[in-house]
């Protein structure tokens, strides 16, 4: 399952410090590398049902009109 069929996968932009940084903010900036490094360490079945619930929230038809 790709987030909202753009072809990057949740773990994709998780792991990566300058994509998660466009979606996450967090107030204390030194912390966000550890935090970067918790999420990224979540087992990949527990990040697929993640997304598959993430996405499964989406209203389309909104993002689209």
């Amino acid at each position: 399952v790709a987030l909202a069929g753009g072809g990057t996968r949740l773990s994709d932009i998780i792991c990566n410090s300058s994509l998660l940084g466009r979606y996450l903010t967090v107030e204390d900036r030194d912390s966000f590398p550890e935090l970067q490094g918790v999420l990224c360490a979540v087992p990949s079945n527990i990040m697929q049902k993640a997304e598959q619930i993430f996405l499964s929230q989406l209203d389309f038809s909104k993002i689209l009109s």
